[in-house]
């Protein structure tokens, strides 16, 4: 009777072991690669939105910047004011707004709504503001800016 051991058992017992430790660091490689693409979609998805809103708002302070101008230029005029939004936005349908004192401006590129509405401080004409309003379809607005115009009393003279 011999009392060594086989050493046949132990390498089939070593090779089990060492095939499994290999697996199992295979499984935590690819577990750790999975969360790290996970972070990289999220921040990817993040970049995107931000640089779709700053399109947006940038979008929406040039038609902003624009339909002020077009206000100073009128002198509170609201006929030059609708001609000159036509002139200045030939690829936008101009219309009056619901109420007498706004026009809209509709976008089709884009879809930005923006509707420009005048008040007259103190009820008389000595002064005008215009309140313009800029929304991407019927979401919030995007920006907003009022705009005032004052004339100047006596002429250079």
């Amino acid at each position: 009777m011999n009392n060594t051991p086989d050493r046949s058992v132990y390498k089939t017992v070593s090779h089990r072991s060492g095939s499994s430790l290999f697996l199992l660091e295979l499984i935590i490689a690819v577990g750790f690669f999975a969360v790290a693409g996970v972070a990289c979609i999220n921040m990817f998805l993040h970049a995107h939105r931000v640089s779709t809103a700053a399109r947006e708002k940038t979008e929406a302070v040039r038609i902003t910047q624009n339909c002020a101008e077009c206000f100073i230029a009128s002198d509170g005029d609201e006929s030059e004011l609708y001609t000159l939004l036509q002139k200045a936005f030939p690829d936008a349908f101009v219309r009056k707004g619901k109420d007498s004192a706004s026009i809209e401006l509709l976008f089709e590129e884009g879809g930005y709504l923006a509707v420009l509405s005048t008040e007259h401080a103190d009820h008389s004409e000595s002064s005008n503001t215009l309140h313009i309003s800029v929304s991407k379809g019927s979401s919030e607005e995007i920006f907003r800016l009022d705009v005032s115009d004052y004339p100047q009393k006596g002429g250079p003279g």
